[in-house]
């Protein structure tokens, strides 16, 4: 469920979830058009998570620090009318049938990579990256869990 709508079921999950803002608050006051706040929608990605966790591993991480478990969810879940796709910070009309040309990591998110890791601090995992932004909720009972 999305971050606004998390805060009022489970406040510690809400503030482990916010916390990947820290430093970065700014974000959370992006308009999604049509959509509402940054919060107010599920970020979703058509990047499977074995392509994340190879960049990541390749830029230097460890391995036992990224996220195992993960969700996919099937399209027909997603209404394309309560849906938005991110690309290059530019809002663009969701397309379903056009998830397969953005599921792959951008140079720009390798580099992002390198850069934090090489740093000593933690990516942001779609930095730079597509994201398909869901005004909604998504049962997990009908997601198919993927462990990587």
């Amino acid at each position: 469920m999305p971050l606004n709508i998390l805060k009022s079921k489970s406040s510690r999950l809400y503030d482990l979830e916010h916390s990947k803002y820290e430093g970065r608050e700014s974000v959370t006051d992006i308009t999604i058009p049509g959509l509402g706040k940054w919060n107010d929608v599920l970020h979703l990605s058509p990047i499977h998570p074995a392509e994340l966790k190879r960049a990541f591993v390749e830029a230097g991480g460890d391995p036992d620090n990224f996220p195992t478990e993960w969700y996919q969810i099937p399209v027909q879940l997603i209404r394309p009318e309560s849906t938005m796709l991110m690309r290059d910070d530019a809002f663009l009309k969701y397309d379903p049938g056009t998830l397969a040309d953005e599921a792959h990591i951008p140079e720009e998110t390798q580099a992002h990579y390198q850069k934090r890791i090489s740093a000593g601090e933690r990516p942001f995992l779609f930095e730079h990256a597509s994201h398909v932004l869901f005004k909604g909720t998504v049962p997990l009972s009908e997601c198919a869990k993927i462990e990587v």
